[in-house]
């Protein structure tokens, strides 16, 4: 909502602020795993700050406290610290090229998983793309047809 309401001329000012930070980490030869939990530690202490001032929290208030407390635990510690560390890890298995194959194979495997857990049958239109698009990635993952 903040960054919506920035002029467009300030587009360019952000962005330049951003290239200058990833620069600046760049040049200092920070570790990846440690450059990334420090940009999303800064975006915590400003996003949370601007969202309770905008929104004044009332969503937030609304939930029970084992449903946030749960919600933190899954989004914030598994999802968020977990899937940073797994993803840097294979980046410096695997390189960068290779291990940005992964994220792109999550709505693949979301789909192959709702049929066994959630009981959804994919229908023909469905079946055949989610057949077309992993054929593409796993071409993509094993090199395609060097010789």
């Amino acid at each position: 909502m903040i960054l919506c309401s920035l002029r467009p001329e300030r587009f360019g000012q952000v962005s330049a602020y951003c290239f200058a930070g990833s620069e600046l980490l760049r040049r200092q030869r920070l570790d990846p795993l440690l450059a990334t939990s420090v940009v999303a530690f800064s975006a915590l202490i400003t996003y949370v700050p601007a969202y309770l001032w905008v929104s004044g929290g009332s969503g937030l208030f609304k939930a029970s406290p084992e449903l946030f407390w749960t919600e933190a635990l899954i989004q914030g510690v598994i999802a968020g610290a977990g899937t940073l560390f797994t993803y840097a890890r294979t980046v410096s298995i695997l390189g960068a090229s290779r291990a940005s194959i992964f994220p792109a194979l999550a709505p693949g495997i979301a789909a192959f998983m709702a049929w066994p857990l959630l009981g959804h049958l994919p229908v023909l239109s469905e079946s055949v793309g989610l057949v077309i698009v992993m054929s593409g990635l796993i071409w993509a993952v094993t090199g395609g047809s060097r010789s």
